[in-house]
């Protein structure tokens, strides 16, 4: 998962939000966003800010599995190559989260 790279303690930040209709999304999520951005930026700023996402707590948004590094997600590749040649958890599971493509 990537926490091999993590040198320092850190915190796991869990946002969520109660809205009463879907259309009320539109107007809740972008104001979520800009708030982690800043809170990231903040972070950044004092040298705080880990480059990793928790799965469990990741929003659709967000990449998770790029966040456990190059290496472990060539591993990963590797796994599911062995274990999952057709691609099938890549490509006709609906939800969660699949293999990046490319890792910077």
């Amino acid at each position: 998962m990537g926490l091999d790279r993590q040198t320092d303690n850190g915190l796991i930040l869990t946002v969520s939000v109660m809205i009463k209709r879907q259309e009320d999304s539109a107007f809740a999520n972008p104001k979520i966003k800009a708030w982690v951005q800043a809170l990231q930026a903040f972070a950044a700023d004092i040298g705080g800010n880990q480059d990793w996402i928790y799965a469990n707590y990741a929003d659709v948004s967000q990449d998770p599995i790029a966040s456990y590094g190059a290496q472990n997600v060539k591993f990963l590749r590797g796994v599911a190559g062995r274990y999952d040649p057709d691609g099938v958890f890549q490509t006709r599971c609906p939800g969660g989260f699949t293999l990046p493509e490319v890792v910077t």
